[in-house]
């Protein structure tokens, strides 16, 4: 992420923390939640290939060790699963 105070600041404006209130907190070194108006979806993606602006494909070094157990479970046979009622876990 380019830059997360601003995504920050941008999120929070509703909690009313302003850019040097984030600041401050940043470094305080402490967490702190706010809690936003409207909750946002957040997408984590890792991805180890890509393919260039000139359509050449591109391999990353697999830091966190996730490829091998991600194609491990995309090979297994799928699990399905029957709905529950509404309530049940």
């Amino acid at each position: 992420m380019k830059d997360p105070l601003q995504l920050a600041e941008h999120l929070a404006e509703d909690a009313q923390w302003t850019r040097a209130a984030i600041d401050a907190q940043v470094k305080s070194g402490k967490t702190e939640t706010v809690y936003l108006a409207k909750p946002i979806p957040v997408y984590l993606l890792y991805w180890t290939a890509e393919v260039t602006p000139d359509g050449a494909l591109r391999f990353h070094s697999d830091v966190y060790a996730r490829d091998r157990p991600l194609l491990a479970a995309l090979n297994q046979a799928p699990v399905l699963r029957k709905k529950s009622r509404r309530g049940d876990p």
